[in-house]
Parts: structure tokens; C-alpha cells; sequence
């Protein structure tokens, strides 16, 4: 997260020859709530109830003995109830689930993690704490490793943030606010975890799925305003092609209508959930004590061979 420098997030890469692979967690939007008003109430009551400490997490494994060990009841129930905050806040279904039997392969991956202090998506059979459930769990899942208390809900958060020189396609992002995803795995330990996330690729968009999926979305809480910048794009067609980002371009104005000097980083084609295009916009207010308006347009975008434009505003607050 913060301090990339002891903090390490990669993922799987899903090829397009991969075959392998409401219940309302934050409750019913208020009517009576202007839109800032739901962002301010979803930020307090789902994202800033349902951070973890080391004693909440509970983990009763050991690297050194090789013991996956488990995690708490409230560890679970704090980390989907954040996943499910950044899909409702980007317009998304938010009704995602556990799939309970995907966590021991998880927690057994996190473990291997943690033993070896290092991250890979193909972990050798060499590595300490060796699982072939392990193995398998890293290569279709995000996967997070760093400083103590690096776990379980905090890894949300970095994954959504996706910062790092080899992230720059957002791909963690991607699959946390992936349109077709149902339910997802969790394992972790006190510095590690792993959320089994490549699913779904094949069903059907749900018809609730908006437009596109723009992080940051309408309205963000500044500390949620990261250096990435991004616009994905659901197809009803299919996940992986149909979505041409070759000529996109994106321009970005202030409030004042001033243009914001930005840094196309990834006009994605890699299967990382929906497609999407990723930026870095420079300048951008997070400390003001007055909502922050940008106006943004992703232009010269292909959907299944139409052209379009896609034009919206953030609205960066304080909460």
C-alpha cells in the first residue's frame, strides 16, 4: 500500500484460451440522501468500519512449523464488506460472496507467502511450506505480501490502489471491480494474503452492470484518490475482446475548466477482467477542505465496432 517499499501486490495473467477458470453487505441506499451524501455515508459505514488488526485477524497458523492456520469469523466479514464498498461506490452489483471452499487453498497460498518472504504467481516446489493447493491458489488469485499487518482487509485496499512499476494495467483493480465477478476466495496471514478472483469470465454481463466501471468513480473521500487513474469497460459480447482502447484518448479539466496534465500508462488487451484503460493525472487535489470537481472524457473508444465517448465528473471530498 503506502509504503512500497515493503509492500509487493501482483496477480495472474488469464489468456483467452483460459477455461479453468441480492444480499446487500452495506445496506439499502437512502432516497433521501443526496449522491455526496450515500458516498460520505458508504465511506463511514463500509470502508472506515472494516479495517483489521493483527488481534482481530486472529491468524493461528505458523510459517515456521508450516501451519496455514486459520482466520477470524470478523476478519472475513470486514474484508468483503470492503470489497463489496469499492464495487458499490463504482456503480457495480454489490452483493458479492464467499465461496468458503476456496479459503483453505488461499490460506495454505498466503502461508507459502509469508514463509518465504516473496510473492510469486508459480511459487517453486523448492519453497519452504511447498502446497500443490497453494500453487494452484497464487495463479488465479491476487496476490499481496509485505510489512506486519499487512493482511485480509488492508490488501483490499492495496489492490484497489494497484501502485507498483509492473501494475501499471490496474489488473488487480480490474478483478475487484470485475462486472461478471460472483464470489471470491480469502486467505491470509499477519503480512500476506490471497484473494481467489479469476471466475466467472464466461457467464453473462448481469444486467445491472453499468455502462463502464470509472475509478476514481462520482464521488471519492480523498484518501481513497490514488495515482491511477482508470475507465473499464463491460461487454455484454464477451469479457476479454470486443473493446478497442488503440486510439483512446482522455483529457481531464478542473473546475475552472484548466486542463490536467495526465499520463496514459496502459490501453489494456490482457484479459485482466474487463478492459480497461489506465492514466496518471497530475495535480490533483486531496487536501483541500472544499469538494474538489474534475471533469473527465475517454474519447475514440471501439465497443464491438461502434465508436464511443464516455464523459463524467469526480468530485474529490473531504469526509
Amino acid at each position: 500500500m503506502r509504503n512500497i517499499q515493503k509492500t509487493f501486490i501482483a496477480l495472474a495473467f488469464i489468456a483467452i484460451i483460459y477455461s479453468g477458470c441480492s444480499k446487500d453487505e452495506g445496506g439499502t441506499s437512502s432516497a433521501t440522501l443526496s449522491p455526496r451524501e450515500q458516498a460520505a455515508k458508504d465511506y463511514k459505514d463500509m470502508y472506515l468500519t472494516t479495517m483489521v488488526s493483527d488481534a482481530e485477524l486472529a491468524w493461528t497458523g505458523n510459517s515456521a512449523n508450516c501451519a496455514e492456520g486459520s482466520i477470524s469469523k470478523l476478519a472475513y466479514d470486514r474484508s468483503l464488506l470492503r470489497l463489496n464498498y469499492f464495487r458499490k461506490i463504482c456503480g457495480l452489483p454489490y452483493d458479492m460472496v464467499w465461496n468458503s471452499a476456496w479459503h483453505s487453498d488461499c490460506q495454505k497460498s498466503a502461508l507459502m507467502m509469508t514463509a518465504n518472504n516473496s510473492l510469486s504467481h508459480f511459487p517453486p516446489s523448492s519453497w519452504k511450506c511447498y502446497s500443490t493447493e497453494g500453487y494452484n491458489a497464487a495463479g488465479i488469485s491476487n496476490i499481496a505480501w509485505g510489512s506486519s499487518s499487512y493482511h485480509s482487509s488492508a490488501c483490499i485496499a492495496g489492490w484497489v490502489e494497484d501502485d507498483g512499476s509492473n501494475n501499471a494495467a490496474a489488473g488487480h483493480r480490474r478483478w475487484m471491480l470485475f462486472s461478471r465477478a460472483k464470489e471470491y476466495g480469502l486467505g491470509s496471514t499477519s503480512n500476506a494474503a490471497v484473494l481467489h478472483c479469476i471466475e466467472h469470465t464466461t457467464d453473462p454481463l448481469p444486467s445491472s452492470s453499468p455502462a463502464y466501471i470509472a475509478y476514481p468513480p462520482a464521488f471519492i473521500p480523498q484518501d481513497l484518490v490514488y495515482a491511477r487513474w482508470s475507465l473499464g469497460i463491460p461487454n455484454p459480447t464477451s469479457f476479454y475482446s470486443g473493446v478497442d482502447f488503440s486510439a483512446a484518448t482522455v483529457k481531464m479539466t478542473d473546475i475552472a475548466g484548466a486542463d490536467v496534465s495526465l499520463n496514459i500508462v496502459s490501453k489494456s488487451d490482457d484479459g485482466y477482467g474487463d478492459q480497461t484503460i489506465v492514466w496518471e493525472p497530475e495535480g490533483i487535489q486531496t487536501n483541500s477542505n472544499a469538494d474538489v470537481k474534475y471533469h473527465v472524457v475517454v474519447d475514440n473508444v471501439t465497443l464491438n465496432g461502434v465508436a464511443k465517448k464516455y464523459e463524467y465528473d469526480v468530485t474529490v471530498f473531504k469526509p
